[in-house]
């Protein structure tokens, strides 16, 4: 069984307001999300789409160079629907990176 590779979709800030507060939306997303470990998000999500958007970031590629969004113990990775289609996504500094498949 292989797994989808989970593209990113949309972060917070730049949502759709028209999908913010309907059943299912963004808020749903929040309020319903499960907490998972890096490794798993990691499984899921594009990783050439994730580097750029850790370098976009300021994290470095390396923890010889500086932080890492590994090394970030403030970031927060997690598992949700969005109208019933599985997420994958992030926290960083309060928002949501969200990932669809």
């Amino acid at each position: 069984m292989s797994k989808s590779t989970y593209r990113f979709f949309n972060n917070c800030v730049s949502w759709d307001s028209a999908d913010v507060h309907v059943d299912g939306g963004l808020s749903s997303l929040i309020d319903d999300r499960t907490s998972i470990e890096r490794s798993t998000f990691h499984q899921y999500v594009d990783h050439d789409e994730l580097q750029e958007i850790e370098i976009s970031l300021g994290y470095s590629k390396h923890y010889k160079q500086g932080l890492t969004m590994a090394g970030d113990t403030h970031v927060e990775y997690f598992r949700s629907k969005h109208h019933g289609e599985r997420v994958y996504g992030f926290r960083h500094s309060a928002i949501e990176f969200v990932f669809k498949a």
